[in-house]
């Protein structure tokens, strides 16, 4: 689970944008316009924070030790398009927070997920043979665009199963489904969905992107904590929600470290592919 905007609030802050003037932030350079504006859900997020708080965060390229004297830090930093890290604290008496600025699906995300899945399991060639990530990723985003069909709005009606009606078969001898129909920011958003489910490292991308970032603790329940090299021990965003959600999580993060995790021998810790610990 994963403390994001609704879809609502998307709308919401995207028409509060025209009070959110982000040349204004400090920090702000060509190479930050660039940025937003390719990465259209980077801006989404700040306009949302401008306008909902009068704050104005601080875009940097990079950290530096003297930031960890800050007392209440308001920084952004980039990890990799399209990635971006915010430590935000509002007050002294209140924790800091990692926050994860990514292009997640927030709505009917396991639905979309689900239905590209199980379409993508019937195009895969087990024949191919693919050894670098650039590999796999591309060969990824091609099956996806042989399942998707770009429209102005997505349109998921006749993939929800209605009550007392059967759900329609996924695929027939005679006639294969029809194209999912689906936005272009609903796209991007699902390519980097599928990439982390896939080829990376689901919830704990960013994390593990992020060079500042020494280890990772997720003892049960509740917020995943890191221990950060500028600003020391802060809490993220990322919320482990459930227990099946957590044995989830545990269980995709055992595949990408390769080291098998289970009840009777459940402590998993590795060093994961940045560097960076993992508990």
């Amino acid at each position: 689970m994963r403390e994001t905007l609704a879809q609502t609030d998307l709308e919401t802050a995207s028409q509060n944008a025209l009070t959110a003037d982000l040349t204004k932030l400090p920090g702000y350079s060509q190479d930050w316009e660039n940025r937003l504006e390719a990465n259209p859900h980077l801006r989404v997020y700040l306009e949302k924070i401008v306008t909902e708080t009068g704050n104005l965060p601080t875009l940097v390229s990079s950290l530096s030790r003297g930031m960890g004297t800050i007392k209440l830090p308001n920084i952004l930093y980039p990890v990799g398009d399209p990635v971006f890290i915010h430590i935000y604290s509002t007050g002294e008496d209140k924790p800091t927070m990692y926050i994860p600025v990514e292009p997640r699906l927030t709505e009917d995300r396991d639905l979309i997920l689900n239905e590209v899945e199980k379409r993508m399991a019937f195009l895969i060639n087990h024949k191919q043979n693919y050894v670098t990530i650039q590999e796999k990723k591309n060969y990824l985003y091609k099956l996806l665009d042989q399942i998707i069909k770009l429209e102005a709005t997505t349109s998921l009606d006749e993939f929800r199963v209605k009550t007392k009606e059967k759900s329609k078969p996924l695929i027939s001898f005679n006639k294969g489904p029809g194209k999912i129909r689906i936005s272009r920011d609903d796209y991007e958003k699902l390519k980097f969905e599928l990439y982390c489910e896939k080829l990376g490292t689901s919830v704990l991308e960013p994390m593990i992107r992020d060079i500042y970032i020494e280890d990772i603790h997720c003892s049960g329940q509740g917020p995943i904590h890191v221990s950060h090299k500028i600003f020391g021990s802060v809490e993220s965003t990322i919320i482990m929600g459930s227990n099946e959600e957590l044995d989830a999580f545990v269980l995709r993060l055992s595949e990408v470290v390769g080291k098998p995790a289970s009840h009777r021998d459940p402590i998993l810790t590795r060093r994961c592919l940045m560097g960076q610990g993992s508990t």
